[in-house]
């Protein structure tokens, strides 16, 4: 059974805008939470007496709470456990392998350089790596440890 306006009964939404009683019919907080009415004052006046009620709609529940967040970062951390040395065991051997991919390139390179010069390139390999026709962007460096790849001259293999 709805309840009649009370002509009496002022809501004031918060310090907003004030809502007056004919909008709500029955002044519950079901009622107000509906218009969105967080806080509200009653005020019933009754000649010179007046009465306040001061009510305090349940907030809805914003961000997460301290143990969501605990779980997503021990989550984050058994993931970062184990996927970091996976990618640094990979990456160490995608260096290794590159290595011994630069040592073959410079070994075919410089049998080349003997099979048309009749002679090895420099033990520093500066003459090979200064004809663009054998390495056109330069001779390359040692992923693993940055230096300069050298020719054994016993051998006359490259040497890291």
């Amino acid at each position: 059974m709805a309840r009649t306006p009370n002509r009496n009964l002022v809501l004031f939404n918060g310090g907003e805008n004030q809502v007056p009683p004919d909008e709500i019919a029955n002044p519950s907080p079901a009622n107000l939470n509906s218009l969105g009415i967080n806080y509200y004052v009653c005020c019933f006046l009754k000649g010179l007496d007046m009465t306040v009620r001061i009510a305090k709609k349940s907030l809805k529940r914003r961000g997460f709470s301290l143990l969501e967040l605990l779980a997503v970062v021990t989550i984050l951390g058994i993931i970062a456990v184990v996927v970091v040395p996976r990618i640094s065991v990979s990456s160490n051997t995608a260096k290794t392998n590159a290595n011994s991919q630069n040592m073959a390139e410079i070994n075919a390179g410089v049998e080349r350089w003997y099979f048309n010069k009749g002679t090895y390139p420099a033990a520093d390999l500066s003459d090979i790596g200064a004809d663009t026709t054998y390495f056109p962007s330069g001779i390359p460096t040692n992923p693993l440890t940055g230096n300069k790849y050298t020719l054994n001259a016993a051998n006359r293999a490259v040497a890291n």
